[in-house]
């Protein structure tokens, strides 16, 4: 079981990388975009990779390895709608 310290301090940490990982995953297709199906995608699953792991790597340093489904549904959350705010503000 979780402490009340350590949940709220994983859903600030799962909230905020969201936003980091957007921005980062906005310019990271907006630099790295090629016409290379392949190249396209082993660059995304690069990103992908290393998020994923980074991502972890800070839930298991927070919470000692537990990971429950809602910090990842946070994380999702996040990383979605900001996502979709930063492209209408940068398409305007």
């Amino acid at each position: 079981m979780i402490d009340l310290d350590e949940q709220i301090l994983s859903f600030v940490v799962s909230f905020s990388y969201g936003i980091v990982c957007s921005l980062l995953y906005i310019n990271f297709n907006s630099f790295f975009y090629y016409n290379g199906a392949i190249y396209n995608f082993f660059n995304s699953f690069l990103f992908c990779l290393c998020v994923i792991i980074i991502y972890f790597k800070l839930l298991y340093i927070i919470s000692d390895g537990v990971c429950n489904i809602y910090f990842i549904l946070v994380f999702f959350l996040s990383f979605l709608t900001f996502c979709k705010i930063f492209t209408n503000k940068m398409s305007k």
